[in-house]
């Protein structure tokens, strides 16, 4: 199902329109911080899901989210792929904590779009052992809380793919080629009965240039108004 777009749907590109509108579209891209160059990664994955990935648990809960997300079935909630307290830190620095908030924003993300074209191309499964930038002496209670509830059943996926995103009337054009990198820790789901094959993601980190969304929007913006 497609997400019902209304005039009041395109108050969710606040989050974008900070920046002047440009004339090309050039995606770069953003590379995350390396948290793990010396623990080797249990799985990796070249190239598009298939028979191997979903042979993996973590990478097949990973296909069923991002399926969920890039087919913009937006019109249903999704918060139960959330633990309770998963944190959501998106690239422009802004936090989202909790299912029904990360699903709320998710939303609101996205609703002008009418379509997402995705290749993931790089996937590395790593051994849960710390939240990336946080060791032992910047141990923190929500740290402490990760750690409990992971213990040895958490894994870490890192991966980077290609979107063109695709706008909706009255700002359809060509798709919009973005760059983007996203970290994920996955873990066993906090209550019984919930999560998706009884897992949930604790932690999610997204990296891309922001920008070169806003710009086109608000170029595509502009030349309505001439």
């Amino acid at each position: 199902m497609r997400i019902t777009r209304a005039l009041s749907g395109w108050t969710g590109m606040s989050l974008f329109l900070a920046a002047l509108a440009q004339d090309t579209i050039t995606p770069v891209p953003v590379i995350p911080p390396s948290s793990f160059e010396s623990v080797a990664p249990i799985f990796t994955h070249t190239g598009p899901f298939d028979a191997r990935t979903r042979a993996n648990p973590a990478l097949n809960f990973f296909e069923k989210y991002v399926t969920t997300i890039e087919n913009l079935d937006l019109e249903n909630e999704y918060p139960d792929f959330y633990a309770l307290n998963c944190t959501f830190y998106d690239t422009t620095g802004a936090t989202y904590v909790g299912g029904p908030a990360i699903d709320a924003w998710i939303k609101q993300l996205f609703s002008p779009l009418e379509k997402i074209v995705a290749n993931h191309h790089v996937h590395r499964v790593i051994p849960f052992t710390s939240t990336p930038g946080i060791g032992a002496e910047g141990a923190n209670e929500a740290q402490d809380a990760v750690d409990l509830a992971c213990g040895k059943d958490c894994t870490w996926i890192f991966t980077e793919h290609d979107l063109i995103f695709y706008l909706a009337a009255p700002l359809e054009g060509p798709g919009i080629p973005v760059r983007r990198s996203m970290d994920f820790l996955l873990g066993p789901a906090q209550v019984p009965g919930q999560g998706t094959d009884g897992k949930q993601w604790y932690e999610v980190k997204v990296w891309w240039d922001v920008s070169i969304l806003s710009n086109e929007i608000a170029r595509r913006q502009s030349k309505r108004q001439v």
